[in-house]
C-alpha cells in the first residue's frame, strides 16, 4: 500500500528551505537542552543558503539565551536552575 504524497516524508533535497531551517533549530534546541552551547554565527556560516530564513531563528535563541542570563544574574537566580540536561526548551 503506498503512503499518500502528504504523508511521505521528504527527502532533504526536496525540502523547502523554511523546512530545512526547521530542522536546524531542531537540531540546536536539542544541543542546548543536552547543555552545549553551540555558536550561532558558524550556524549561519555553515548554511549561507538558509540565512534568510534561519536568521529570525537564532535570533529567538539568543533572546532566550539573554535573558536567562539575566535572570540567573538576579537576586532570584539561584532558584533558576540552569538549562541543560532534562531542561526543556519549547
Amino acid at each position: 500500500m503506498e503512503m499518500p504524497v502528504a504523508a511521505q516524508p521528504r527527502s532533504p533535497d526536496s525540502a523547502s528551505p523554511e523546512e530545512r531551517a526547521d530542522a536546524i533549530a531542531g537540531e540546536l534546541r536539542e544541543k542546548i537542552e543536552r547543555g552545549e552551547k553551540p555558536d550561532l554565527a558558524s550556524i549561519l556560516e555553515a548554511h549561507p543558503e538558509l540565512e534568510e530564513e534561519l536568521r529570525p531563528r537564532l535570533a529567538m535563541f539568543r533572546l532566550l539565551e539573554d535573558a536567562y542570563d539575566e535572570l540567573r544574574s538576579t537576586d532570584i537566580g539561584p532558584l533558576i536552575p540552569p538549562i541543560g540536561k532534562g531542561t526543556r526548551l519549547g
